[in-house]
C-alpha cells in the first residue's frame, strides 16, 4: 500500500483524482486498486496492490500527461505476507510428517521382512544341522 498526496506547483493540496495519476508495477499486468480518503487538510489517494511475484520490482507512477511523479519509478521489494509464510511452514510440517509416516511404515515393513528372512535362515540352518547329525549317527 502506498499513498499519493498531490500538491500544485505552489505546494497547495490538490485532489489527486483531478491529476489522473496512474501507477504500473513493471512486469505485472494487474491494475492497481484505488480508494480515496481525506487526511486533515490534505487530500490523499490511497493505493493498494497485490503483486503476483516476489522480488525486486519497480513502481512507475505518472500523471495524466504521462510525466513521472517525482522519484518515480520507485523500487519495491515484494516479500510474502506473514500469513503466506505461516501457511508454507505449516504445509512443510504436514509434508514432513507425512514423509516421516511413510518412512516409518517402510522401515517397519523392512524390519518384518528381515525378521522373516532371519527366522527362515535359522530354521534352514537348524534343519541342516539336524540332517548332518542324523547323517553322522548312521
Amino acid at each position: 500500500e502506498f499513498s499519493v498526496t498531490a500538491t500544485d506547483k505552489y505546494g497547495n493540496p490538490t485532489d489527486p483524482s483531478e491529476l489522473g495519476v496512474t501507477a504500473k508495477l513493471i512486469s505485472d499486468t494487474h491494475p492497481l486498486l484505488c480508494a480515496y480518503s481525506g487526511h486533515s487538510n490534505t487530500l490523499t489517494e490511497i493505493w493498494s496492490y497485490t503483486p503476483v511475484r516476489q522480488g525486486e520490482q519497480y513502481l512507475h507512477v505518472t500523471t495524466a500527461d504521462g510525466n513521472p511523479v517525482e522519484g518515480s519509478p520507485f523500487r519495491v521489494m515484494v516479500t510474502p505476507s506473514d500469513e503466506e509464510i505461516e501457511s508454507e511452514i505449516s504445509d512443510l510440517f504436514h509434508e514432513e510428517a507425512s514423509h516421516r509416516k511413510i518412512i516409518e511404515r517402510e522401515a517397519r515393513l523392512l524390519r518384518q521382512s528381515l525378521v522373516k528372512t532371519i527366522r527362515k535362515q535359522l530354521r534352514q540352518a537348524t534343519e541342516a544341522e539336524a540332517r548332518l547329525l542324523a547323517h553322522q549317527r548312521t
